[in-house]
């Protein structure tokens, strides 16, 4: 069992990997704040009230008008997620401070 935590995926592996988070957080305490910069752009509804065209109708089409418009128009999903960002530090992370 013990030289079977340095095969991932193992039982051993997952056991060990765990033992080491927990040393972790008990020598440096506990992650108060996670933060990541990933986009659900395919889902906001105010990104897709700036692109160009209207939404279709038929729920079926939607999803594949969205995605082209994200392709179509990548300055405008950059342009909305540098504002996004922007308001998110402006009102959350400067008040942190």
């Amino acid at each position: 069992m013990r030289f079977g935590s340095s095969l991932r995926g193992t039982r051993s592996f997952w056991y060990k990997a765990k033992n080491e988070l927990t040393d972790m957080i008990s020598q440096l305490g506990c992650l108060t704040f996670f933060f990541t910069l990933s986009a659900a752009d395919t889902k906001w509804p105010d990104l897709h009230a700036i692109m160009p065209g209207c939404l279709p109708s038929d729920i079926a089409k939607q999803q594949k008008w969205r995605n082209d418009n994200i392709i179509s128009n990548p300055h405008l999903t950059s342009l909305y997620m540098h504002h996004r960002f922007t308001a998110f530090r402006e009102i959350i992370l400067e008040t942190l401070e």
